[in-house]
């Protein structure tokens, strides 16, 4: 009974040392690995590269993965190789910057692989000046006053995927206020100034190509669309005398009387600069208004605002110009490798 008990814990012993050998050989294997290369041992360099691959930090694969493209170049088989500096570039996208003293051939195999990010993020803010397109004109007096063009902002967050280097679709996700202004000028030397301020969340889609993409600078055209939903609103009307400088001024909440969501044609161009890991960048875009942004069937709902201050909507839509600025990053686990066409 005791011989049984101690060749039990005997065994027991044995496997704990063998399972602890075994860890301890995969927690050093790019130094043995890299041993058996240098002496030529290929076939145990792949082996133990290949049994200890899962058990790697993924910030140390890359090195196991050179490993292996090295000793599939060695033993001519071409298709492994290949596989291999693919999965080197993609868990070391920069390697070609940074390489090791690597054989000619390798360094001419990793030359003909294009290497890029597919999914991207980043964060925005920006102006805009929104201009205005009337679609029908309505008025009370029988005047049709001009509209001008006022400053606004956005802001938010934005992400990129790319099918290939130079072809990818972005959505964003701002909160954006376009403003604008119309001016009459009325009998009596009495001017109105009516002003709206507008709050939307707005989700801008567009298509990219990259036409220019040389090292750490590269520029797109894009084109898409942008839906906006309505978030707030606000109105002032004010009435100067011209001879007296008097000024009126009321307010009102419209919101009720705009349409709540509203379309958009979006057409652009973007510049960007690497900095640090990721990219700053400029963004231009200029959107065309689809929507009317007046609620045509609830443009009568307010009679005492419109014959107290003498104004009523006209049916327009926003033309808006979007000039943006942000950084935007690449996310490590989304590189792709493929050989260059």
């Amino acid at each position: 009974m005791k011989t049984s008990i101690f060749f039990s814990l005997l065994l027991l012993v044995c496997f704990c040392a063998n399972a602890q050998s075994t860890q301890t050989d995969c927690s050093n294997v790019l130094i043995a690995a890299d041993k058996d290369y240098e002496a030529g041992r290929f076939s145990n360099c792949i082996e133990k590269l290949n049994n200890c691959m899962s058990s790697l930090a993924k910030q140390d694969r890359y090195e196991a993965y050179r490993l292996l493209a090295l000793c599939y170049m060695v033993t001519n088989e071409d298709q492994k190789a290949n596989e291999s500096m693919v999965q080197l570039l993609e868990h070391k996208p920069d390697y070609r910057d940074y390489p090791y003293f690597d054989p000619l051939e390798f360094t001419k195999l990793a030359a003909k692989y294009t290497v890029w990010s597919q999914l991207e993020l980043g964060l925005k803010t920006g102006v805009n000046i929104n201009s205005i397109r009337v679609i029908e004109n309505y008025s009370i007096t029988g005047l049709g006053g001009v509209y001008n063009p006022e400053l606004g902002f956005q802001v938010g967050i934005l992400g990129e995927y790319f099918f290939k280097k130079n072809i990818s679709v972005g959505l964003d996700l701002c909160y954006e206020g376009l403003n604008y202004s119309k001016t009459t000028v009325e009998p009596f030397e009495w001017t109105q100034e009516f002003t709206e301020n507008l709050r939307y969340f707005s989700i801008p889609v567009t298509g990219k190509y990259y036409f220019l993409n040389q090292k750490g600078f590269r520029m797109s055209a894009e084109f898409g669309f942008q839906a906006q939903l309505i978030s707030q609103t606000n109105s002032t009307i004010e009435f100067k005398n011209q001879k007296t400088n008097e000024i009126i001024q009321k307010t009102a909440e419209q919101k009720s009387q705009r349409t709540n969501t509203l379309l958009y044609g979006l057409g652009g161009i973007a510049v960007y600069k690497k900095l640090g890991g990721g990219n700053v960048f400029m963004d231009i875009r200029y959107a065309y208004g689809f929507s009317n942004v007046v609620n045509a069937e609830k443009r009568n709902d307010n009679p005492e605002f419109s014959f107290t201050n003498q104004y009523i909507d006209s049916d327009i839509a926003f033309n808006p110009l979007y000039i943006s600025f942000g950084y935007q990053f690449p996310i490590p686990q989304f590189y792709k490798a493929k050989l260059a066409q």
